[in-house]
């Protein structure tokens, strides 16, 4: 008895000096995104461009993440950092519109594929210190879509009779899965940047037929109180 009541004892003090060392602390973070698509959707945009002589060509797409998270620090070297963050993605393909047409061929009739991926975002990173401020971390990241359009221009003579933007949200899974990698700087007054890439594991369509995924670099400042 004495002995079981010596070994909780034991314990006892061990996880309160453990959570003793726990040190939590919560920031905010912002920055920009260079997002596309990679697989065989954007293939299939290509198929209705004249890919010859280069004319058709994929553009990452620039947008934003906010958001905030909290720094759980295990020790001083070793911290997890969940986070809850808006993230605009996307992707953008132009080129000249392809067919057998002459007169298509003629006009030189240019086309522009536009999309604008929002999402809310999870990050869940496991960050290791190699100084007191440069740091690398990955993890998991949990996204979902809450809205999702296409703008669709095609151009002629300078022109665009073809100028709609278009919801496509409901032919798109709204749960996105993907892996965070990067490294970080964070000063000693809690000022922070980071350098990400996420790369996405979720086939994007709704019924998962095609083999395509987000891909997004990530670069952010932030302030962690």
């Amino acid at each position: 008895m004495k002995r079981t009541f010596f070994l909780l004892t034991v314990l006892f003090g061990m996880s309160l000096a453990a959570t003793a060392q726990v040190q939590v602390k919560y920031g905010l973070r912002g920055g920009g995104n260079l997002s596309s698509w990679r697989g065989e959707t954007v293939q299939s945009l290509g198929s209705l461009l004249d890919a010859t002589n280069g004319a058709a060509s994929t553009v990452s797409r620039f947008g934003f993440h906010a958001g905030g998270y909290a720094a759980i620090y295990l020790t001083d070297r070793f911290a997890i950092e969940p986070g809850l963050q808006y993230s605009l993605k996307g992707t953008e393909l132009s080129g000249r519109l392809s067919g057998n047409s002459d007169l298509l061929n003629l006009l030189n009739a240019n086309a522009v594929f536009r999309v604008q991926s929002h999402y809310i975002e999870m990050p869940v990173l496991a960050k290791l210190y190699v100084t007191d401020g440069l740091h690398f971390f990955a993890g998991p990241q949990v996204g979902y879509l809450v809205d999702n359009r296409m703008r669709v221009r095609a151009s002629l003579f300078g022109f665009a009779p073809i100028n709609r933007t278009l919801d496509i949200g409901s032919g798109f899974q709204r749960w996105d899965f993907s892996g965070v990698v990067g490294a970080g700087y964070k000063f000693e007054n809690g000022f922070n940047l980071m350098a990400a890439y996420d790369h996405g594991f979720q086939r994007i369509d709704a019924n998962r037929q095609f083999a395509t995924f987000n891909r997004t670099f990530k670069l952010s400042m932030g302030y962690e109180f």
